[in-house]
């Protein structure tokens, strides 16, 4: 082969390494798209419109569909209905017993803004018992969990099931509050600290984590956008870290100035989308630049190009295999434009590196955004997988967003995660609260 050929065919190959690509919404953001809900906080009482015949049918439905799960909590559980669940058997008809009917609403009211008195009622009746905590201490993990979710259902036993979960993650954003705000902190740490109520632990713990991390992790609440997209308004830029390739919402919402901060794991691809890797870079050895998305949001296209990339230095990273990885550093930034006008709208900056005690100050201009798993991780101390970030050091005035929250944390939030961490660790020895239920 002739020099000329050689050099005709590097030619090619390198024209085909820079080849802009252009991919639809759905080609980068498939998965968000399928499975994302923005959930907004709902009212728990008004469950109570639900309190009708109809309802017995569906909690009758909810109660055979899980009875041995449930079976464990008949005696609490003839106290809800008036008796008709009891040691004996069940049997509820049309129409809706008045007790029953009743004992939900109370539970309703105390779940939407009493969540200490919700507790002293657990503590009041047959809920937390020493069979139970012998049960729970011995079995897996995974069997409380599913008790609590199956619980859970049937308080809210409506037909819905989207409209249930929503119900469901409004409930667990009170526990949270509930169980680390300063004003409640005291009564939840007792939990903690006598095991004659570690299944009212346990149920706290299960739901918050399954609400919020196994299953809603992937969802947003619809407060912690519209804080968002206030800020973003104001001229803030986002730094949402650990955020991966989630910034689908955040552009439907017309949320256009985000930095992202996240190493990106490659043990992580099933919280990320399929392209994710594309993201960051270009096919082949190629940087992608002017690669384009379009995303269409009620009519109106929006176009990401990819501007710039950088890569630097290795660094090191502990994935959630427990191996060490050795990654490069790397800027992606992604110009945001009205695809008709092609007014710049903003910038989207993908950061792959390791999140630190530095990145936790907002300045004037950006305000700090996480999911709850990642929030739980800067939290919680190094022996429990943390990320080497210390609450104490944080000014007592930042606020973080959290995508699956209704409020903003600060540091007194983080703190009493930490502790209670700690003593979760030493005691009751539950899942934790983040992703990896230990």
């Amino acid at each position: 082969m002739s020099w000329k050929n050689i050099l005709l065919i590097s030619l090619l190959f390198t024209c085909s390494l820079v080849h802009a690509e252009t991919k639809k919404d759905f080609e980068v953001f498939k998965k968000w798209m399928e499975v994302q809900h923005v959930f907004k906080d709902r009212d728990i009482n008004t469950a109570q419109n639900y309190l009708n015949d109809a309802f017995v049918e569906d909690f009758q439905g909810a109660y055979e569909e899980k009875f041995v799960l449930l079976n464990r909590l008949v005696p609490f559980l003839k106290d809800v209905t008036g008796g008709y669940i009891s040691p004996a058997g069940y049997q509820i008809k049309v129409p809706l017993p008045k007790s029953m009917k009743e004992s939900f609403a109370s539970i309703y009211s105390m779940l939407d803004n009493n969540i200490p008195g919700f507790i002293d009622y657990l503590k009041e009746t047959d809920f937390s018992r020493p069979d139970i905590d012998r049960e729970e201490r011995a079995l897996h993990y995974d069997f409380t969990i599913e008790k609590y979710k199956a619980f859970t259902r049937l308080l809210f036993a409506v037909p819905d099931q989207l409209e249930q979960d929503e119900y469901l993650f409004a409930v667990a954003n009170r526990l949270f509050e509930y169980s680390f705000s300063d004003q409640t902190f005291g009564h939840y740490q007792e939990l903690l600290l006598n095991q004659e109520y570690y299944p009212i632990t346990r149920f706290l713990h299960a739901t918050c984590w399954y609400r919020l991390v196994g299953d809603g992790w992937k969802h947003w609440h619809q407060n912690c956008l519209d804080a968002i997209k206030k800020r973003s308004e104001q001229g803030h830029e986002i730094v949402y870290f650990a955020g991966g390739t989630d910034i689908y919402q955040l552009l439907k919402h017309g949320i256009y100035n985000i930095t992202v901060i996240d190493p990106f794991l490659p043990s992580q691809e099933r919280f990320y989308t399929e392209n994710w890797q594309w993201l960051l870079r270009g096919n082949g050895n190629a940087p992608g630049i002017e690669d384009k998305i379009t995303c269409i949001f009620d009519g109106v296209v929006i176009t990401l190009e990819r501007s710039s990339f950088t890569q630097g230095e290795t660094f090191l990273v502990k994935l959630s295999t427990g191996q060490v990885a050795e990654l490069k550093k790397s800027i992606t930034r992604w110009t945001v434009r009205h695809d008709k006008t092609k007014e710049i709208l903003g910038t989207i900056t993908f950061d792959r590196r390791n999140v630190t005690q530095d990145d936790f100050v907002e300045g004037q201009n950006k305000v700090l955004l996480m999911s709850y798993d990642e929030m739980i991780y800067a939290s919680i101390p190094d022996m429990l997988d943390g990320w080497g970030i210390d609450p104490s050091k944080i000014s007592p005035e930042l606020q973080i967003i959290v995508k699956q929250l209704r409020k903003p944390v600060d540091k007194k939030i983080m703190s009493n995660i930490r502790i209670a961490s700690l003593i979760n660790l030493s005691d009751v020895r539950f899942i934790n609260f983040a992703s990896d239920p230990n």
